[in-house]
C-alpha cells in the first residue's frame, strides 16, 4: 500500500527531480552548476567612500574615503582613484592623497576631473589593495556613479 502511495505521489509531483528543481527555484537549494557566492573576506577592510555631486569652482570632483582596517590587517599600497565611463573604458586613474594614517584608520581625498566634453554617466571607484594577517593581498573596490549632464 505504501509502495502504490509513494508512486502516485512521485507522479503527481514529478518525482525527486521535480523536488530539487523547486527548491533550488525557492533559493534553499544550489541550482545545478552553481556555486554558492564566495564568503566575505574576513580581513577586508570596509571603505567608505562619498562624491561630491557638483563640481569645484575649479572643475574638479572631490572624492573622500575612510578606511577601518580589521585587526591585524594592513594597507598594502597607497589607495587609488578609477574612474569609468559608461562604455567601462578608462576615463581616469589618480593616488589619493592620505590625510590619515594609522593602525585602525586611514583616511583622505583626491580631486579629479571627467574627461572634456564627454557627457554621461561615470563610475567613480575607491580600490585599496590590502594584506591579510597570512601575508596574502586583497583587493576591495567601492563604487560610486556620477552623471554629467550633456552641454547644450
Amino acid at each position: 500500500m505504501k509502495d502504490r502511495e509513494s508512486r502516485e505521489s512521485s507522479r503527481r509531483f514529478g518525482g525527486v527531480p521535480a523536488l530539487a528543481s523547486l527548491l533550488g527555484a525557492l533559493g534553499t537549494a544550489p541550482a545545478a552548476g552553481r556555486q554558492p557566492p564566495p564568503a566575505p573576506d574576513p580581513a577586508a577592510p570596509l571603505v567608505q567612500t562619498t562624491v561630491a555631486a557638483a563640481p569645484n569652482p575649479d572643475g574638479t570632483f572631490r572624492v573622500t574615503y575612510q578606511i577601518p582596517l580589521p585587526a591585524r590587517t594592513l594597507l598594502a599600497a597607497r589607495p587609488m582613484l578609477r574612474v569609468l565611463n559608461a562604455k567601462g573604458e578608462l576615463a581616469g586613474l589618480l593616488g589619493l592623497r592620505v590625510t590619515q594614517r594609522g593602525p585602525v584608520l586611514w583616511a583622505g581625498h583626491g580631486d579629479f576631473r571627467l574627461p572634456k566634453n564627454e557627457p554621461g554617466e561615470f563610475q567613480v571607484r575607491v580600490e585599496v589593495v590590502y594584506e591579510r594577517p597570512d601575508g596574502s593581498r586583497g583587493l576591495v573596490a567601492v563604487g560610486k556613479p556620477l552623471s554629467r549632464p550633456g552641454r547644450r
